[in-house]
């Protein structure tokens, strides 16, 4: 939190539970004549900031992917309207990152240039900008890229950018700033625990004085406010990500660690203490469809890796999936009025020990895996023989409070066997979705690859709202994934000038077919959009249907 000197009045400020954007907080404050200076997604959820007599003049905000940001930003720049304030927030079904993002007038920008850039990137693009006249306005942090916002047309005069690692290597760097002559313009932090501070100058000489704080809570972040939001101070930058602080608010990377295993726990205790008699008993029974005399014991139930790979669940979120044979017995259960004997397969509870750790962490991430028992009809049981896999585990954000990155080190371990190693590759979140949509086409008839072209279908008629839904967002995934292709063909990596293709399914096409195929992709959105209107069923028009490439 940024407290100095500043004109601004009448400031309000709102913390939010839930995973969604304040929007009707936000609307309210325009109808009250303030102005958004920011909104972050923060450990107590969205942290929204208002002003009045801010300078800006009309807002516009936007909760979209990257590609949708840029397209709005490339958009608004013609009516006068630029990025204020961007904040990563969560990831959408698909994975894909989602960034709030205010556009205002009235603060004199004149042009802006919007980027998503891995760390390594960022400061040679920032530097590449500011030899154009362009000066760093806003950045936020997801936990494998920075959004990067420069403009030109700012009262920035010199400007300056740093990483840290932890708080209190930012705090000392601030102070080192301070004694140059520099002063605090913003500072953000993102998941992965990275700090980043830009510091200036002004043409207008002025030399506001500042406070900086980093609050592990709201009561801290009340309390700087009641000690400092006086004799015309207010507050003028929240920074922070998706649980960044929780992440990024300790001075080494010992107390993050220590303060994870506390947050959730010394699961490597638990994991042993879970082969303790006692604790068994203990153990949630009201989970587990199989009875105590037919249930395998939970200590000796035999497990046998299977595959580890790039993955995605059933919404979309990327991740490494883990496949293994966990035995199971056969029992028999009587069923309907006649009592007719069913065979079901009765699999054991039992828990893994997860060792996860980001590239360049000193120190394993350790977390327990609990997977409770289960009945399974045999008849409806994928698993056919003893010799296939038949259960699997994810390890992601919304499983395993864990958010991949390209080369993390994971091991899954049982019973003080390492069953599995796996590093994750480069691009690993994209990897994982586009393996899951080849499996997916696959499920449909498909094939695992696109050729490169689409069958246009007929749009049945008189079909259920689920229906019409289903046939949106499979042409929508469709359009989504060729205009990336497109999109990946025309990046170049700065360093070495080669063609990144960040998306493979439509490759071995040429730029000219890939846009045919787009159109044809958005073709079926609107067909079903419009079939479904017909019928009385409304389905809100995607991005993706009308999204344009030059």
């Amino acid at each position: 939190m940024l407290i100095e000197d500043s004109p601004y009045t009448d400031q309000y400020y709102k913390y939010s539970d839930g995973e969604k954007p304040p929007y009707e907080f936000l609307k309210n404050e325009w109808r009250q004549g303030r102005r958004i200076l920011a909104a972050k997604f923060t450990p107590i959820g969205w942290f929204a900031l208002t002003a009045d007599n801010s300078g800006y003049g009309s807002q516009q905000y936007s909760y979209d992917t990257k590609a949708g940001i840029i397209d709005l930003i490339k958009e608004e720049a013609a009516n006068g309207n630029f990025v204020s304030s961007i904040a990563f927030g969560t990831m959408n079904k698909w994975g894909k990152n989602q960034w709030f993002t205010v556009l205002s007038s009235g603060k004199g920008i004149t042009a802006q240039t919007c980027n998503f850039l891995k760390q390594s990137k960022v400061i040679k693009w920032v530097q590449s900008q500011w030899s154009e006249g362009y000066k760093l306005t806003a950045m936020s942090g997801a936990a494998m890229e920075w959004a990067v916002v420069m403009s030109q047309g700012t009262d920035i005069d010199q400007q300056a950018l740093e990483f840290y690692d932890g708080s209190s290597e930012m705090l000392n760097g601030v102070r080192k700033m301070w004694e140059q002559g520099y002063y605090i313009q913003f500072v953000e932090c993102n998941p992965a625990g990275k700090y980043v501070g830009v510091f200036c100058t002004y043409k207008d000489g002025r030399k506001p004085k500042q406070y900086i704080s980093v609050c592990k809570n709201i009561e801290q972040a009340k309390k700087q406010m009641a000690a400092h939001l006086n004799n015309g101070c207010a507050i003028t930058q929240i920074g922070g990500s998706y649980i960044a602080t929780l992440l990024c608010n300790y001075e080494t990377e010992e107390e993050r660690q220590v303060a994870t295993r506390k947050l959730f726990g010394d699961l490597s205790n638990a994991v042993n203490e879970l082969r303790d008699n006692s604790l068994k008993e203990s153990i949630d029974v009201g989970k587990e469809n199989v009875s105590p005399s037919s249930r395998p014991n939970f200590s000796s139930a035999r497990i046998e890796a299977g595959k580890i790979a790039m993955f995605c669940d059933d919404r979309w979120v990327p991740g490494v999936l883990f496949t293994y044979l966990c035995e199971y017995v056969k029992i028999q259960r009587p069923m309907g009025i006649a009592g007719n004997m069913m065979e079901f397969h009765a699999y054991p509870a039992h828990s893994f020990l997860l060792k996860l750790k980001h590239k360049g962490d000193a120190e394993w991430t350790l977390r327990n895996y609990f997977v409770p028992a289960k009945e399974v009809a045999a008849i409806a049981d994928v698993a056919l023989s003893i010799s296939t896999t038949n259960s699997s585990l994810y390890i992601n954000k919304k499983y395993c409070n864990w958010d991949l990155q390209d080369h993390d080190m994971i091991e899954i371990w049982y019973n003080d066997v390492c069953l599995a190693q796996y590093e994750t590759p480069d691009d690993c979140l994209n990897e994982g979705t586009q393996s899951y949509a080849a499996v997916m086409r696959l499920r449909q008839g498909g094939t695992a690859l696109p050729t490169g072209t689409i069958e246009m279908e007929p749009v049945k008629t008189g079909m259920s709202a689920d229906y019409y839904m289903q046939q949106y967002s499979r042409w929508e995934r469709m359009a989504e994934s060729i205009y990336n292709s497109i999109t990946s063909v025309k990046v170049k990596e700065v360093d070495t000038d080669k063609e990144v293709h960040g998306y493979t399914d439509w490759g071995g096409s040429s730029e000219m077919q890939m846009k045919m195929q787009l159109s044809k992709a958005q073709t079926q959105m609107r067909d079903v959009r419009n079939e479904a209107g017909r019928n009385g069923i409304t389905i809100p028009m995607s991005h993706w249907e009308s999204v344009t490439v030059y």
